[in-house]
């Protein structure tokens, strides 16, 4: 018989991290990765008070946020992880207090909240298996990580064309003609059953499927109870359009374009004769959107460029000088000053995005674009006058008036280059 003592012993279970431990590690990650700041530098390096706050019921993001405001903490990360990539972790807790959440909610107790975690924070994080610990670290809400990942999406699709997406996967193409094809067959197949259906029923006095399928007040609204010739087209039109909206979102197109060429796009796809969905026409029509993109893109810069204000001596008619005056670009009232929401913030947010095209940066979700992040600035300092960003500063006036003034004077020789282009003899010899 073997000998007990010759057995090997069994591996120690690996020691869980206390709630302290997770408090420090996480802190201290946040706080050196975002703001360039040691967790030694603050009272949060002291155990005791780590453990009072987590007694008292402080959540992760209120720790942060107490730091930001005593230290007057700066993002150093704001354009990404060295400029390039989006920190997960601080756009969550962006997100939850731009939704005046309380922070960080305990984690549920279940595999699901693992799940969502790895989902939404795909990113290394020191330790994290040792983390995901029921009831010691705390997560975000459902509702924060889906508004995260909803975020992630859009940036997503609203990134700059490059060498390796400007050209749709031909096994994409392949896939998304097969489903819609086969979507129609499935739908044509509904309509025939339910022609039938309505056959028996109307035979036995129960009447058809526009009276007993409908909720009272809608009758005769959907394609599916109407006949296949009248539906069958309508319905297919509804899915092409859908799906090359969602192609041209995906491909970076629609970021060359300024507010107006938007809206005319959009208008063309919901009133204009739309070309099937094959592989042969999404083809053709992303060949030809390829070869035209520069166009379009100049003409979102021209666009940008005649609807600026020339009322002003720092306004030449003829280019892009250091300095633009924009009338009507807000208003001030008992409330203080506001940006005018309509064709003065789309122009503002094109701008930006040409100035970020012509850097080759990636574009920010509209979400967060200058006008964006302007009105945030005006409400909550409501004595300033001056708003500061990467690209330009912009002082503005209670008559409405805006001054804006670029910083990177290099991007705008790129736009007077443009504008030359378009307009020869116009621009002044350097």
């Amino acid at each position: 018989m073997q000998n007990v003592l010759s057995l090997p012993l069994p591996a120690a279970a690996p020691s869980r991290l206390s709630p302290v431990e997770v408090w420090q590690k996480l802190l201290s990650y946040l706080l050196q990765r975002h703001y360039g700041l040691e967790l030694n530098d603050t009272p949060f390096c002291d155990d005791i008070v780590i453990q009072e706050h987590i007694n008292a019921g402080v959540t992760l993001a209120d720790a942060v946020n107490f730091l930001v405001e005593k230290y007057e903490l700066v993002r150093i990360d704001r354009r990404g992880f060295s400029g390039q990539e989006p920190s997960p972790y601080l756009r969550a807790i962006d997100i939850l207090r731009a939704r005046q959440a309380t922070g960080l909610l305990r984690c549920r107790r279940n595999l699901s909240a693992h799940l969502i975690l790895r989902t939404a924070f795909p990113y290394s994080i020191p330790d994290l298996s040792s983390l995901l610990t029921p009831g010691i670290m705390r997560l975000p809400s459902p509702a924060g990580v889906f508004a995260f990942i909803r975020t992630k999406i859009m940036q997503t699709k609203a990134e700059l064309l490059t060498d390796h997406n400007e050209l749709i996967c031909s096994t994409n193409i392949e896939r998304i003609v097969t489903g819609r094809n086969a979507a129609l067959k499935q739908i044509e197949a509904v309509i025939h059953q339910l022609e039938e259906i309505s056959c028996l029923t109307s035979s036995i006095g129960g009447n058809t499927a526009e009276h007993w399928a409908m909720r009272q007040g809608r009758a005769f609204d959907c394609w599916l109870m109407q006949s296949m010739d009248k539906s069958l087209p309508v319905i297919a039109r509804n899915i092409d359009r859908s799906i090359w909206r969602d192609l041209m979102l995906k491909s970076g197109m629609l970021s060359l374009m300024d507010a107006e060429a938007r809206n005319q796009w959009a208008k063309d796809l919901d009133e204009g004769d739309l070309p099937a969905i094959s592989k042969a026409n999404i083809l053709s029509t992303f060949e030809q959107l390829h070869h035209n993109k520069q166009e379009v893109f100049e003409r979102g810069i021209i666009n940008v460029f005649k609807g600026l204000s020339w009322d002003y001596k720092t306004n030449n008619p003829c280019y892009f000088g250091k300095r633009i005056i924009v009338n009507s670009l807000g208003k001030y009232d008992k409330w203080g000053f506001s940006l005018n929401w309509g064709w003065r913030r789309d122009q503002l947010a094109d701008l930006e995005r040409m100035l970020y095209l012509l850097d080759g940066k990636t574009i920010p979700d509209n979400r967060h674009d200058v006008s964006i992040r302007f009105m945030d600035f005006v409400r909550d300092n409501p004595h300033q006058q001056v708003f500061e960003d990467e690209l330009f500063t912009i002082r503005y006036f209670q008559k409405g008036s805006g001054h804006i003034t670029f910083k990177r004077l290099d991007l705008v020789e790129k736009m007077n280059d443009i504008v030359a282009k378009h307009f020869p003899g116009m621009l002044p010899a350097k």
